[in-house]
């Protein structure tokens, strides 16, 4: 019921304003994978909500590639979402979706509805 209730109030939010950004912070690394802190940027009002998702890196579609990996991609072992809420009390984000390989980058919407991605910061 909690769950509930936080997705709603995280898809509700308004929309981030321009010094909005979503911080990508490696906190346990394991040879070639590791398990990032996800986080808005500290400019951001509680009440903002970020649309993030996972990408690849070796294959982009700008490279010629036919397809580029996006996780998640709409299937139904992610509900049909193609992408997760990040606010600053909670997220969708599956905790087994937070392991990411380091050829992944972890990309945010920063005005929702436009389909323009970003790279997340990383120190």
């Amino acid at each position: 019921m909690i769950e509930v209730a936080l997705t709603l109030a995280l898809v509700a939010a308004r929309t981030p304003p321009p010094g909005c950004y979503l911080q990508v912070i490696p906190d346990y690394v394991f040879g070639v994978i590791y398990r990032p802190v996800l986080r808005p940027s500290p400019d951001c009002p509680a009440d903002v909500s970020l649309r993030v998702r996972k990408t690849s890196t070796t294959s982009r579609k700008r490279d010629g590639a036919p397809y580029q990996p996006i996780i998640p991609d709409g299937s139904a072992k992610y509900g049909g979402a193609y992408s997760w809420t990040l606010g600053k009390f909670g997220s969708t984000i599956p905790a087994s979706a937070l392991w990411t390989l380091y050829s992944w980058r972890w990309q945010y919407e920063p005005i929702p509805g436009t389909n323009i991605w970003r790279y997340g910061w990383q120190p």
